[in-house]
């Protein structure tokens, strides 16, 4: 947070106020995706994204796309076959 509040106290009034809806926004975004049972959760610049392969770009999707949710579940070694790679609950 220490970064957002420097980026608050240098914008004007206007761009604070947007600043300050988006940390809001992001914050209420992680507490749902948390509270659905993710453990980390994540945002991205789809710019960041620009390199992967083609078909797997958020804006090979949605061409007007600029963030990206990224959200993770650990899994327990013990569900992963490691002969397969495969998931399994068995």
């Amino acid at each position: 947070m220490f970064l957002n509040d420097i980026a608050i106290r240098t914008a004007s009034a206007a761009d604070a106020a947007e600043i300050q809806g988006s940390i809001e926004m992001k914050d209420n975004i992680r507490s749902m995706i948390l509270g659905l049972g993710a453990d980390v959760c994540g945002f991205a610049s789809a710019s960041d994204m620009a390199g992967a392969p083609e078909g797997f770009r958020p804006t090979d999707i949605y061409a007007k796309c600029q963030s990206v949710i990224v959200f993770g579940i650990a899994l327990p070694k013990w569900s992963r076959n490691s002969s397969t790679g495969i998931i399994t609950t068995e």
